[in-house]
């Protein structure tokens, strides 16, 4: 399941929820979105995009820009889940695979 599947799927699930499960809804959206290397690449348009390719080093040298310049792998978050991912700038620097990523 991608993240935007995993995200919709909850958003649409958040609507019929309390309060204490929308916190436990948005709290399973960090964790999968962190599991997946996605770090925030825009605050004002609420963009997190990822490291989508294994060589990504021989387009630049630096993550960040690659995640801002280069990634295809971009999705839009809400204010609440964008605040608990890492910058672009102080995130990950590692590719990290969606189909080996660790699901709990």
């Amino acid at each position: 399941m991608s993240a935007e599947q995993d995200f919709e799927g909850v958003m649409g699930e958040r609507k019929k929820m309390g309060n204490a499960a929308k916190s436990k809804a948005v709290e399973s959206i960090v964790e999968a979105l962190k599991r997946q290397g996605y770090c925030v690449v825009s605050l004002k348009y609420r963009i997190a995009a990822r490291i989508d390719s294994e060589d990504w080093q021989q387009k630049t040298p630096s993550a960040d820009m690659y995640r801002r310049c280069y990634s295809k792998d971009q999705v839009t978050v809400s204010a609440t889940i964008m605040k608990h991912l890492k910058s672009s700038h102080h995130g990950y620097d590692k590719y990290r695979p969606l189909d080996k990523v660790k699901q709990k």
